[in-house]
């Protein structure tokens, strides 16, 4: 993976950093594979980059300033683990919230063909192709 591909993940970050999440898309592939999870913590699978959008969509619905930094980055090659904190506040229950967030973004020809996203730092290792701890 080049410097840009880095790059690029940094933009988007700082953009999911100011509560904007309008922007990346052009980084995904159009057959994206996904994993990220619901409310109740349980993974989900998403096929496909018009699934992750509507997804995303719903997603936004249940929170107010919803952010997401980064911490750290990690260049794996084809792949890069995110390590970071996502705070938002639910629009329901007006209850706010933070939690460790970690993303694997993996690459093919420039673009994003599998984005995982999960709470669990083993659970990203291991989609990032490292050991888990």
């Amino acid at each position: 993976m080049g410097a840009q591909d880095l790059d690029r993940i940094r933009a988007l970050f700082e953009g999911w950093s100011r509560g904007d999440w309008s922007g990346g898309t052009e980084l995904f592939a159009d057959n994206v594979v996904v994993t990220t999870f619901d409310a109740d913590g349980d993974e989900i699978a998403l096929d496909g980059l018009a699934a992750l959008q509507a997804w995303h969509r719903s997603f936004l619905q249940q929170w107010h300033d919803l952010r997401q930094d980064c911490d750290e980055l990690l260049d794996l090659g084809d792949r890069i683990l995110s390590i970071g904190r996502q705070t938002a506040t639910g629009r329901a229950s007006g209850v706010s919230v933070e939690i460790r967030i970690y993303n694997v973004f993996v690459f093919d020809d420039g673009r994003v063909v599998e984005f995982h996203v999960t709470r669990h730092e083993d659970v990203a290792r291991r989609r990032a192709g490292l050991n888990a701890r």
